[in-house]
């Protein structure tokens, strides 16, 4: 018996391992091996040293598998081989593809592209009479092409003829011939694609369109077509950007064009060198000895100046920073070897700096006991620098090295100090600063050359076209070479000791080591959360402070200009005084509305930058939107005889968003477009949709004008906060310069990009996308924007308790109220606003207005009291608050006291009665 359970336990042991053999041989049989020419190609199809492969082609080969269960086997032939190849049917797949007519009949290209190629012209790095920056001097050349660029020989005759220029051709059918033709000289240019292997061999004069390219397979083979496009969607589906992803990897957009020396400037070169560059003695790593040899960063760059141009350069030392500058300012020296600076194009007084050379990485090194990002830090700074901009300070000290800067922060002489971190390696070597610790945020120290700004420009020119030439891997190498601490470095015992706490407290206490880095550990924890919890009540307190002083300046303004505003409503309204009184009121009530938009501009970029505004999601109609705005610009349209146009192509007339600032932004660039458009100009806003789902739709929004145009320089300029393109010939440019900074702000919170396309004296389009949920329900007619008083029956007789403490503003509101028939009553303070209300009977008032900031008591506090009252209307009468105070906290505060409403001052006549209207029906 036990003989059998034995036997039937190897008999299943054995069914097992034949069934794990089965199943693997049928996962085996299932990957279907699929022949794939790849011929070297960079870029695309490469094959590396140690045998593994890269490339466009493979990546997305790779990606196909995961969706086939393909196995490949790859061909290396070259690439005509390979293209003979797929085309005879000796393999299953090949990658970037063109379209070419007359070639490959039998292929299967899919439904979907794997990417685009650039076509690129370019020419020899010696050819100085073609310039990559000007089309026009490629009138006349000879481009070279290959005989089968159909396609792209097309798309060059349109760039061409749009740009007026007129070549020759000259036609090749051989690659080898082709790819020599720049080199022979048979040819001035050489139209290629951006993967073309030698491109970073020449100059690009231009770039122009793209050549969609397919991974394509056999006809004769439908399985893999059908497995190829179905394979190929699923990937755009799941990242729609894999194609773009993978071909920039290996084509990014950037190409490096050398700069041509003159022969006017290699004259001057032989008749003025050796030229002289000033140097600070001993400035690791910018300048140093090691022997008889100049070493450091400014040496190398300047090396390979001299490599490319055939100058030659001495070297002077000078004390300081300072005094290097001073050298080049009074002729004793050519050359600045190097200038520090936070910003591209900051020179010093007198000196001309070169593009930038080099980015090194800076530190602020602080006081542990010093406060700091606070107005009253002391900065100190190397003489003949600047403290930076970006860094808040009260005063600052200087030094003549950035050492001395160090010692006087490690001190107590100063609060901080800037340097970049290759020197605080080199100093920390030399010595230990106990009473410094690192800020690690910091801005960036750029380096560039300098000569003296009343003279030298021919050496200006050299230098700058030395650093154009320059290759990131140059300036890199020279970067690593000069900053991980090669040679030999002397360290100071003191330093030594400090740079090694662990190995000194093995030695002394290495019974007690365990709890001493217990007991470490445990302050030093302590201590991080304390700095950043300070650090965070710091930014808080920052926050609370700025919003209170926008608060109290947002109501000490709009409080006179609440009156100016209203004295001017009342006065237009009464229809008193002749035509040029009434004249003059509008252009008061005009002026005080333009200051109220400054304020409010002020205030909105505050909320922006400090991440404050909020953006609202209610039910809105576009064409009341458009309506609203064509009320608000028509008659200005007309009075300059402007030609303004509202068009509309939707589907969908509802939509949920923040209907006031999409009309905010849209105003601020209707505004513009009027202010830069001359007379019998045209003006026209196109809204046009395009859906995205069932529930939502993409709106495109444009502005555009044929007014003065903007120059190409300033298209991104005019976006920045208070930026203005001044025409000297134009009077009508007022404005805070906030109104574009502020509404890309506000589309950017959309989801959106303000975008600008322009031509000088011919005009602007300013356009954005956003997408909006439809808003499937119906909306309530709303008011017009061209309403006047009068008709606002619903006021006549009812009874309004007006709290306000201000006479003026109290006089003018109830002013405007008894204008409509309603009988207003008025308290000065909060507490009187309770009493009376407590005195009279339920249903005395219809309404009651309230200003915030009282005294005694403020509206808040009278509308909690007067919500807690015990009688029938206590909760139900509408309280509107009706106050300066228009920053969102004051709004939030208002509906938590429980009003119901907020009326911000200074207030259009239309907007009160409207408001009231509203809670009295």
């Amino acid at each position: 018996m036990k003989w059998l359970k034995n036997s039937l336990k190897i008999l299943a042991m054995i069914i097992t391992i034949l069934a794990c053999v089965s199943a693997s041989a049928a996962e085996t049989q299932a990957k279907q091996v699929v022949r794939v020419a790849f011929p070297e190609s960079k870029g695309l199809c490469e094959t590396y040293a140690d045998g593994t492969r890269g490339g466009a082609v493979y990546e997305w080969l790779l990606e196909i598998a995961k969706y086939t269960n393909w196995e490949y086997e790859f061909v290396e032939d070259d690439l005509m081989e390979a293209i003979r190849g797929i085309s005879a049917g000796k393999y299953d797949l090949m990658g970037a593809i063109l379209k070419i007519p007359g070639f490959g009949e039998n292929l299967y290209y899919p439904d979907y592209l794997i990417g685009f190629n650039n076509s690129l012209l370019i020419y020899n790095k010696d050819d100085y009479s073609i310039k990559s920056f000007d089309v026009k001097s490629i009138d006349g050349k000879t481009i070279g092409v290959f005989k089968n660029a159909a396609a792209k020989l097309k798309r060059l005759h349109n760039v061409l003829d749009f740009n007026n220029v007129a070549c020759k051709f000259k036609y090749y059918s051989e690659t080898d011939d082709f790819e020599q033709a720049l080199n022979k000289h048979e040819v001035d240019l050489l139209l290629v694609n951006d993967t073309y292997k030698n491109v970073s061999d020449y100059n690009v004069a231009l770039r122009f369109d793209a050549e969609p390219c397919y991974i394509v397979a056999q006809k004769a083979d439908p399985v893999i077509c059908a497995q190829l496009n179905d394979a190929i969607k699923k990937i755009y589906e799941a990242n729609p950007n894999f194609g773009e992803t993978s071909f920039r990897k290996y084509f990014p957009v950037n190409y490096h064009n050398a700069a041509n020396i003159s022969q006017e400037e290699l004259d001057f070169i032989k008749r003025s060198q050796p030229f002289k560059v000033a140097v600070i003695e001993d400035n690791y790593p910018f300048y140093f000895r090691e022997g008889k040899k100049s070493v450091g960063i400014v040496p190398d760059i300047l090396s390979l100046i001299s490599a490319q141009t055939g100058a030659e350069f001495e070297y002077v030392t000078a004390a300081s920073y300072k005094d290097s500058i001073e050298m080049v300012k009074i002729g004793k020296a050519d050359v600045l070897g190097y200038f520090a600076n936070e910003d591209n194009a900051v020179g010093a007084e007198g000196i001309d700096i070169t593009k930038n050379y080099m980015t090194l990485n800076s530190t602020v090194m602080r006081n542990k006991y010093a406060a700091f990002y606070d107005n009253r830090s002391v900065a100190a700074v190397i003489n003949g620098s600047t403290a930076s901009r970006n860094i808040k300070h009260g005063s600052v000290v200087y030094f003549d090295t950035y050492e001395e800067c160090l010692k006087a922060v490690d001190e107590g002489k100063a609060d901080y100090t800037r340097l970049p971190v290759a020197v605080l390696e080199h100093l920390y070597m030399r010595d230990y600063y106990t009473n410094i610790t690192p800020v690690v945020d910091s801005p960036k120290v750029y380096l560039a050359l300098g000569v003296n700004a009343d003279r030298d420009t021919q050496l200006y020119s050299i230098l700058t076209k030395g650093l154009v030439n320059l290759t990131d891997e140059q300036t890199s190498k020279i970067l690593s070479n000069n900053t991980l601490m090669s040679g030999k470095k002397e360290m100071s015992f003191r330093a030594l000791v400090y740079s090694n706490p662990v190995t000194f407290s093995l030695i002394i206490i290495v019974f007690i080591i365990l709890a001493a880095t217990l007991v470490f550990m445990y302050f030093w924890f302590k201590m991080k959360n304390q700095v950043i919890y300070f650090k965070m009540k710091r930014v808080e307190n920052l926050s609370k402070v700025r919003s209170e002083f926008l608060s109290r300046m947002s109501h000490e303004i709009r409080t006179p200009l609440n009156a100016i505003i209203g004295l001017a409503n009342l006065m237009r309204l009464s229809g008193d005084g002749d035509p040029v009184t009434q004249k003059n009121i509008s252009k008061i009530d005009s002026s005080a509305k333009f200051l109220l938009s400054i304020v409010n501009d002020i205030l909105d970029m505050s909320k922006i930058e400090s991440g404050k505004i909020q953006l609202e999601s209610r039910p809105f109609s576009v064409e009341n939107l458009l309506e609203q705005l064509r009320n608000i610009f028509q008659v200005m349209a007309e009075e300059r005889n402007i030609n303004l146009q509202f068009k509309g192509y939707f589907t969908h007339k509802n939509f949920v968003g923040d209907e006031l600032r999409l009309k905010q932004i849209l105003i601020n660039l209707l505004s513009n477009a009027h202010k830069f458009t001359e007379t019998k100009g045209e003006i026209t806003v196109t809204v046009l949709e395009s859906a995205v789902s069932e529930n939502s739709s993409a709106l495109r929004f444009s502005v555009c004008d044929t007014g003065i145009g903007i120059p190409e320089a300033d298209l991104e300029r005019i976006f920045g906060s208070f930026e203005q393109v001044f025409r000297k010939s134009r009077s009508n440019q007022q404005g805070t310069g906030l109104g574009l900074a502020i509404s890309r702000n506000l589309v950017e919170l959309m989801g959106g990009i303000l975008s600008v396309r322009s031509e000088v004296a011919k005009g602007s389009e300013f356009f954005f996308t956003i997408e909006l949920p439809v808003y499937q329900g119906q909306l309530e007619e709303s008011l017009k924007n061209n309403e006047v008083a009068g008709k606002y029956h619903v006021l006549q007789g009812k009874n309004v308790l007006l709290a306000e403490d201000n006479d003026l503003n109290a006089e003018i509101a109830a002013t405007m109220l008894e204008m409509q028939g309603v009988k207003v009553e008025r308290v000065v303070n909060g507490q009187q606003a309770v009493d009376r209300f407590k005195e009279t009977l339920p249903g005395t008032y219809d309404l009651i207005l309230m200003d915030l900031q009282m005294p005694i008591k403020d509206g808040l506090e009278a509308a909690v009291e007067i919500r807690a009252l015990e009688r029938a209307d206590a909760r139900g009468i509408p309280i509107i608050a009706m106050t300066a105070n228009t920053m969102q906290e004051d709004r939030e505060k208002a509906l938590s006291a429980g009003m119901n409403c907020f009326i911000p001052k200074p207030f259009d006549v239309e907007q009160l009665y409207q408001s009231i209207e509203k809670f009295l029906n």
